[in-house]
Formats: C-alpha cells, structure tokens, sequence
C-alpha cells in the first residue's frame, strides 16, 4: 500500500483536480493491464480506462480515507469492465504484453516467454468472470484476499473459493499445454 495513493485521493476528494492527473498517470499502465486481462478488447480498454477515472471523480466523496484506494480503483474498473463485457462475445487475450519479457534474454528464449504468455492469457481469458477477477486481481495486482473481497463487494471465503476454482482450472487447462 502506497500511502502517497490515499493522501492523494484525500486531496482528490476536496476537488482538488490536479491530484487526479497525479493517480492517472501513476495508475495508467496498472489499469489498463488490468482491464485487458479480464477480457475487454483493445478497442474499448481505452474507453473503459476513461470511464474508470471519470467514475473516480464523480463519485469521489464516496471513496473512504481510512481504506486502500487501489482496492476501492479495482472495483470500480472491475464493474465497468463487467458492463464492458457484457457487450462482447469473445473474451480477447493479451498479445504480447512486454511484462511477460525480460531484456538480455535470447531470440530464442524471447519466443518461449511470449509463447507461454499467451497460452497463461488464453486460459485467463477462459475462466469464468468472478474468477478470472479474483485470479487478476490476487496474482497481477498482489491484492489480499481482504482488499479482493472488499473491492468485489464479497466475502473473503467467497473470494478464496473463486480462486482455488480459478487456479485449479487454469493449471487443469495449462499443464498439458506447457508440456508441449
């Protein structure tokens, strides 16, 4: 927890607009990976990113001092990129996301990496949303299962369920892939 993130929230709350650009570009890549990971096309990303921070503002005397602001910024992307989804048909894996790649590493090593990376992508994007969220949010945002719950606006023991179920069917979907 970066405690730069709520005090600058705290100011966001008083209206203070140029706090707001502050947590944009210091949540900016976290967000929009994010929101591709739980499926949303490359074409909407965007848009959803935009309907995240502008949710942020309006509803900003709403966000609760004493808690975790990236928690409270994942639940509100987490619900527009349900709104997002609902509209979509086919969930989209990432295509190779420069995360997944470490510099100094060999053409050859460089194509095992993004090849594993879209198979991992491929069966994120295939596990069920409540899932898929619990799994993003735990294993790429490094949330406990207490700020997951509380961003999902669920129960911890709901949210441990979910990610056993996730993590078990994406290693029942990863293991023969990566043995190839």
């Amino acid at each position: 927890m970066s405690h730069a993130d709520e005090s600058l929230m705290r100011r966001v709350r008083l209206g203070e607009q140029e706090h707001m650009s502050i947590l944009i570009r210091r949540f900016a890549n976290q967000l929009l990976t994010f929101i591709r990971r739980l499926g949303v096309r490359p074409q909407a990303a965007d848009e959803v990113f935009q309907e995240v921070f502008l949710a942020v503002w309006v509803h900003r005397r709403r966000y609760q001092p004493e808690r975790n602001f990236k928690p409270w910024l994942l639940g509100i992307a987490t619900n527009k990129c349900r709104h997002a989804l609902r509209g979509q048909r086919v969930l989209e894996p990432i295509d190779n996301h420069p995360q997944w790649t470490q510099v100094g590493t060999t053409p050859v090593d460089h194509l095992i990496q993004t090849e594993t990376a879209q198979i991992v992508e491929i069966g994120i994007s295939r596990l069920p949303l409540k899932q898929r969220e619990v799994v993003v949010m735990r294993l790429w945002n490094d949330m406990s299962y207490a700020e997951i719950a509380w961003a999902l606006n669920s129960s911890e023991s709901s949210v441990r369920s979910n990610m056993s179920f996730g993590l078990s069917a994406l290693r029942e979907y990863l293991e023969p892939k990566l043995r190839e």
